[in-house]
C-alpha cells in the first residue's frame, strides 16, 4: 500500500473522496493517466446525437444548476459536454482508464471549455454515476517530486450507454476529432503596476490590419500543415501568436508575437523554466519540418 497525499489544489464545487491508501495498481493507474485535452468536437452523427442527450441528461442531473440553458449557452454546454466524453473514452478501449486535467480555474482560460460549464459537467456525471469520484490533485512523495492534476475516471455505466449508442471507445477516432485552434492571433495589453506587483495582460479587441491578417494567414497555414500529422507524446492543438502591449502608443504588432504550442500534454506538469525550454524545442522541430525539405 501506498500513501496517497492530498494537495490543496483549489477544484471549486468538485465532489472528491479522500483516500489515505491506495493499492500499487491504482498507484501505476494514477500515474499512467493521459492529458485531458478538452479540445475535441464530435464528427459522426452518432456521437453527436449521443453528446446532445447526454448534454441534456447530465443537465439536469447537477445538483446546483437552477436555471436551464438557451441559445448560445446551450450550444457551449454540449460542446464542453462533447469535448469531455472525448477526454474520457479516448484513453479507454474496453475497460475504464484515467486522464487527467488541472481544475483551478485560471487554467481554462485558453481553453475551448469553461470552468464553469466543466465543473457542472462532473457533478452531472457523478450524480448520474457515469465517472468515478475524481482524485483530487496529489502528492505520492516516495515516488513523485512534484504534484499530480485531478484525475477522472468513466464508470463501465459510462462506456455501456456509449457502445449502445454506437459509439465505442476503441472508434475513437471514427467519432472525435480535434477542433480547430481558436484565434491564431491575439493581442494583450501592457502589465498595469499596482504596489510591488503588476497584474497579467487582459485580451484586447482590435480591428484586423493588413499585418496583422498576414501573421493570422501564417500560422494558419503551419497549423493546417501540422495537422495532417499525429504526433506522439503530445496533445498539440495548434500554434498562435501572442502580441503584448497593444494599447501603447505606437503598436505596430511588434511586440512579442512568438509562435505558442497550444495543449501540450507534458507542459502542465513542468516547472515554467523547463515549460518554456519544451515548448519552444516543440515548436523548432515542427517549424523546421514545415519549411525543410527532407532527404
Amino acid at each position: 500500500m501506498t500513501d496517497l497525499y492530498l494537495s490543496s489544489e483549489n477544484i471549486g464545487d468538485l465532489t472528491i473522496e479522500n483516500q489515505s491508501e491506495i493499492s500499487e495498481d491504482t498507484r501505476i493507474e494514477l500515474l499512467n493517466a493521459s492529458y485531458m485535452a478538452l479540445n475535441y468536437e464530435a464528427i459522426s452523427e452518432t456521437a453527436k446525437s449521443l453528446c446532445r442527450w447526454l448534454a441534456q441528461e447530465t443537465a439536469e442531473a447537477d445538483p446546483e444548476r437552477k436555471r436551464g440553458r438557451r441559445g448560445q449557452k446551450l450550444e457551449q454546454f454540449e460542446s464542453a459536454v462533447t469535448a469531455v466524453l472525448a477526454g474520457l473514452l479516448r484513453y479507454s478501449n474496453e475497460q475504464p482508464s484515467m486522464s487527467y486535467r488541472t481544475v483551478s480555474p485560471n487554467s481554462f482560460t485558453d481553453s475551448l471549455v469553461s470552468y464553469r460549464n466543466f465543473t457542472s459537467i462532473i457533478r452531472g456525471l457523478r450524480a448520474l454515476g457515469l465517472i468515478e469520484p475524481p482524485i483530487r490533485g496529489f502528492y505520492d512523495r516516495s515516488q513523485i517530486p512534484m504534484g499530480r492534476a485531478t484525475r477522472f475516471k468513466p464508470t463501465p455505466y459510462l462506456l455501456t450507454i456509449c457502445s449502445e449508442w454506437g459509439v465505442a471507445p476503441g472508434d475513437h477516432k471514427e467519432h472525435f476529432a480535434e477542433a480547430a485552434p481558436p484565434d491564431p492571433i491575439v493581442l494583450r495589453a501592457s502589465k498595469k503596476q499596482s504596489g510591488r506587483s503588476a497584474s497579467s495582460r487582459k485580451d484586447m479587441k482590435f480591428e484586423p490590419t493588413e499585418k496583422s491578417l498576414r501573421f493570422a494567414a501564417e500560422v494558419e497555414e503551419i497549423n493546417e500543415f501540422v495537422s495532417q500529422f499525429e504526433i506522439e507524446g503530445a496533445n498539440h492543438a495548434g500554434f498562435r501568436r501572442i502580441f503584448n502591449q497593444g494599447d501603447t502608443e505606437g503598436f505596430n504588432w511588434n511586440k512579442g508575437g512568438r509562435l505558442q504550442v497550444l495543449v501540450g500534454r507534458e507542459l502542465p506538469a513542468l516547472s515554467k523554466k523547463d515549460r518554456r525550454g519544451k515548448s519552444r524545442s516543440m515548436a523548432s522541430r515542427l517549424l523546421r519540418s514545415t519549411f525543410e525539405p527532407v532527404t
